[in-house]
């Protein structure tokens, strides 16, 4: 598979994160869908209790297709010099979602980038990852520090049709 074809997959892999989380939101946590938003700052916008609350989520399946366990949550903070994903977004709330494993990872946004700058002990640095070496992250290892999310198993229901939230 060549880099334009991994990249077309992974985004079509996050598109389907984004509509399973949202459907997920809607049917476990009464929020109501408001939109889906594709420049950097928020992935998905819901209204809860009158509140409207924004979602940065982030679909992993390297280990499904890789058929490796590295219980590592991998938090993308540049790419190509330029600040992205957690740190160029404005959501409220991270989600970091193992669709494969039907498991996702909540932690409001400001608390995650809180830790980046106060704990980076719980963080492994990683450059030249992704997108062909191109990226800055950190891993942070989900097993050892699960106590700072909240984890949910994201089963939906399977006569939900696919396209409608």
């Amino acid at each position: 598979m060549n880099f334009n074809e991994k990249w077309l997959k992974d985004l079509e892999d996050g598109n389907n994160g984004e509509k399973n989380i949202a459907r997920w939101l809607k049917q476990n946590k009464s929020h109501k869908i408001i939109s889906f938003n594709d420049d950097n700052k928020y992935d998905i916008l819901t209204e809860y209790n009158n509140k409207q609350i924004t979602y940065e989520i982030k679909t992993d399946n390297w280990e499904f297709y890789h058929n490796i366990i590295t219980n590592n949550i991998f938090i993308e903070v540049m790419c190509n010099g330029k600040l992205s994903g957690v740190m160029a977004s404005q959501a409220d709330v991270f989600v970091y979602y193992f669709e494969k494993r039907n498991k996702a990872y909540f932690i409001k946004m400001s608390e995650l980038k809180r830790l980046l700058n106060e704990n980076p002990e719980y963080f492994k640095r990683t450059i030249k990852a992704g997108d062909g070496g191109k990226v800055t992250a950190y891993l942070i290892n989900r097993e050892k520090y699960s106590h700072l999310f909240k984890i949910y198993d994201i089963l939906l229901e399977t006569k939900t049709i696919k396209n409608n939230i």
